[in-house]
């Protein structure tokens, strides 16, 4: 399970660059945010664990 999580947060931290970085539309971010959830299924709960800041809030954000 410890490599799922790994695997996870290099694909969540990539995606979250290029959107930063103003790579990705829209409406590709959506569809990766869509795959990654497809792929782990565990992200939601892993992000919002987390005790604060800009990670969390982005997945609350997509959640609702």
């Amino acid at each position: 399970m410890r490599e799922a999580i790994d695997q996870f947060y290099q694909e969540y931290h990539r995606l979250t660059s290029l959107l930063d970085a103003g790579l990705i539309s829209p409406d590709k971010t959506r569809q990766a945010w869509d795959e990654l959830r497809s792929t782990y299924p565990f992200m939601d709960t892993l992000l919002l664990s987390r005790k604060a800041g800009l990670d969390r809030d982005r997945a609350y954000a997509f959640n609702i």
